[in-house]
C-alpha cells in the first residue's frame, strides 16, 4: 500500500471516530411532566377527659386539682398545652396527659422539641414548686405521641405560702413529613 491510500484510510478512520464523538454528545434526554399534592395539614394536642391525676402530699390531706387545656372538640386546632394546678400541702403531685393527633389529610410529625414554661408561678409559691415534662418522640405523628406535665409542690417546704397555684404551658412545633 502506498503512502496516499494509508492516509486516507487513516483520515476516515478519524472522520467516523469524531461522529461518534459528536452523536456522543448530541444526545439528549428531556423529562416533563407536573405533580400535585393537596390536603390540609395539622398536628393537635390536647388532653382527654378524665387525664388528670393527683396526689395529696399528706394522709387524710385534701387532693390538690389541675386543668389540662384544651380538651379534645371537634374544632380542636391547639398546637399549646397549658396546666393549671391548684395544691394545697407539700408533696401534693398533679399530672396532665396529653396526645398528639393528626387532623389533616397529609403526613405531620412533631419536631421532638418542645417548650415548656412556667406561666403562673408567684413568689415565694414559685421556690415551693418543681415541674417536668415527659419526652415527645421526634416524628411522632396520628395519635402516636403522648406526653405529660406534672407539677409538684415539694415535700421539704415548712412554710405555706400565701399562694398556692401554678401553671405551665407548652408549645408543640411541628413540620410535614414527606
Amino acid at each position: 500500500m502506498n503512502k496516499k491510500t494509508i492516509m486516507a484510510v487513516a483520515l476516515c478512520g478519524m472522520l467516523a471516530a469524531m461522529a461518534v464523538v459528536y452523536a456522543a454528545f448530541q444526545t439528549t434526554l428531556t423529562v416533563t411532566g407536573t405533580t400535585t399534592q393537596s390536603g390540609s395539614f395539622g398536628l393537635v394536642i390536647f388532653a382527654e377527659a378524665g387525664s388528670v391525676t393527683g396526689t395529696a402530699g399528706l394522709t387524710g390531706g385534701k387532693a390538690p386539682t389541675a386543668t389540662c387545656q384544651p380538651i379534645e372538640t371537634a374544632a380542636s386546632s391547639s398546637t399549646t398545652a397549658t396546666m393549671a394546678a391548684k395544691l394545697y400541702q407539700p408533696g401534693d403531685t398533679v399530672t396532665c396527659s396529653y396526645k398528639v393527633k393528626n387532623v389533616g389529610t397529609l403526613k405531620a410529625k412533631a419536631n421532638g422539641n418542645y417548650s415548656c414554661s412556667p406561666t403562673s408561678l408567684a413568689s415565694p409559691f414559685s421556690s415551693s414548686v418543681t415541674w417536668k415534662k415527659s419526652a415527645l418522640a421526634a416524628g411522632a405523628t396520628s395519635a402516636s405521641g403522648e406526653v405529660t406535665m406534672t407539677i409538684t409542690y415539694l415535700s421539704s417546704i415548712t412554710s405555706q405560702p400565701s399562694t398556692t397555684s401554678a401553671s405551665i404551658t407548652c408549645n408543640f412545633p411541628y413540620t410535614q413529613d414527606i
